[in-house]
């Protein structure tokens, strides 16, 4: 299968340094596939030209209107349903991930790899090219080579130039069959999902029901025991369950936890490698996660991907999550596959740690909405009005809210079937302090809301749903 045959089309950078021959391997490669091909370098502002032609090395604030120019040509490419290569030097991780993001992960690299020497050589023996043979050091100390990277194939560029397009073309090929595969419809993953509490049982539930194959692990086995019944497969050790998926989904309570369990013994690091993603749906400090990520991508090429979730248990066995993810746009497209399943609103917010912070300031609003439910069932009571009719009656208005429209009866009826724990939200108010403190942030409502919930811990109800909040308003009368 041609990889421009794609729909999107898959569009292609060819990549390096100059000297590697970027022009010639990627004219050659879009002619060989009929597809359009583009100079990158003849995107450069005029100011970037002089610049290189003067011997002065581009810094990043040079480069990023070039990318973003670049950026529109893919998009345009895809927009249209063309498919398109395109030379840029994209020497930096940064680089290629802004391109990425322009592309909405529907992008490939073809990294072009060769010594100094015969880079050196190579520039020199060509004519009329503004780039000086002098600033291929500067370039060289710039490369971040992808390596560990999804989406990019490496070729050698000491063969000859057929031999060189030949093999990009097959890799690109290969690259492009297995991405056709992973995205029709009817793809179902082998995916290890590590944590059975409340959330992880329900997600793994949903895995189960829309057809993927789940290896569980827990350290209570009697949760793991209960999602065989629905079909899971019981795994002996993280490793385990890593070992047999593509995908590994995290529901876990705490940074730490997250932590042993990716890099500890038997732990993520020791199946991982370049073709698996990390999908943490835990909810954890966003540095704890951008550092975890880069560690884990370092030290095995697994992507992470963070994607701590709203809508609790109801949400996940529907698929109606929402999903607030951080990372690449490329990793972020790969998790698709799963993520399709179980939520229906799943957005990129930014790069590692990105989807942590939304999550906080999903949190935050929570919080204050459940506490102005709860206060305001008690003003409805004190009126004599029924607190059960007020969504009904405020529907539509400036008002109206999600948490008001689901837990307003709820909490009326002082029904405590579990839907979320609140030392779970208290573990997450209490990262959003933290952030908070951090930024200087003023959060004044957040702060009062925080020390109700920590004194409903104090009283015993933190493992409880957050309708138990009632009590503290009725005095823990209630049932």
């Amino acid at each position: 299968m041609d990889f421009e045959k794609r729909a999107p089309p898959l569009a292609v950078v060819v990549m390096g340094v100059s000297g590697c021959g970027k022009s010639s391997v990627g004219e050659r490669v879009a002619a060989q596939n009929g597809v359009l091909f583009l100079e990158g370098d003849q995107l450069h502002p005029a100011q970037n030209v002089e610049k290189m032609a003067q011997g002065i090395p581009l810094t990043d604030d040079d480069r990023l209107p070039w990318l973003d120019r670049i950026g529109e040509e893919i998009r345009t490419a895809q927009e249209t349903s063309q498919g398109l290569v395109i030379s840029c030097s994209a020497l930096k991780r940064s680089y290629r991930d802004r391109l990425r993001q322009s592309a909405g992960g529907r992008l490939a690299f073809v990294f072009l790899e060769g010594s100094r020497d015969l880079l050196l050589s190579r520039m020199q023996a060509r004519q009329g090219h503004f780039m000086p043979a002098s600033l291929l050091d500067s370039q060289l100390q710039t490369l971040e080579p992808p390596t560990g990277e999804a989406g990019v194939v490496t070729v050698a560029i000491d063969n000859a130039l057929d031999d060189i397009v030949a093999l990009a073309c097959q890799r690109l090929s290969g690259m492009a069959v297995k991405e056709e595969i992973i995205m029709q419809d009817d793809y179902r993953a082998d995916v290890a999902v590590i944590g059975a509490g409340i959330m992880g049982t329900a997600i793994v539930t949903r895995l189960i029901e829309t057809g993927h194959k789940v290896s569980v692990f827990d350290l209570d086995t009697e949760k793991v025991a209960a999602l065989q019944v629905k079909g899971a497969r019981a795994a002996g050790s993280v490793e385990e369950a890593v070992s047999r998926s593509a995908f590994c989904v995290l529901s876990l309570n705490h940074a730490n936890i997250v932590r042993a369990v990716v890099f500890g013994e038997k732990g993520v690091v020791a199946a991982a490698n370049a073709d698996k993603v990390l999908i943490d749906m835990s909810s954890i400090d966003p540095a704890d996660t951008a550092d975890m990520a880069m560690r884990l991508r370092r030290e095995t090429g697994m992507a992470w991907v963070d994607c701590p979730l709203s809508g609790g248990v109801p949400g996940a066995l529907s698929g109606r999550l929402t999903i607030m993810a951080g990372g690449s746009a490329e990793d972020f497209e790969r998790a698709r596959v799963v993520m399709r399943h179980l939520a229906a609103n799943y957005t990129l917010m930014g790069a590692s740690g990105a989807g942590q912070t939304t999550k906080l300031i999903n949190q935050l609003f929570c919080a204050v909405l459940f506490q102005a439910v709860a206060e305001a069932v008690k003003l409805a009571e004190a009126g004599g009005v029924d607190p059960a009719a007020i969504p009904a009656a405020l529907a539509g208005g400036r008002a109206d809210n999600r948490i008001m429209q689901e837990f307003m009866a709820k909490f009326a009826a002082r029904d405590f079937s579990p839907t979320g724990r609140i030392d779970n939200m208290l573990k997450d108010l209490d990262s959003l302090q933290a952030f908070a403190l951090k930024t200087k942030t003023p959060l004044p409502m957040t702060g009062s809301v925080v020390e109700i919930h920590r004194l409903l811990c104090a009283a015993g109800l933190g493992p409880k749903d957050s309708a138990e909040m009632m009590r503290l308003l009725d005095g823990f009368q209630a049932g």
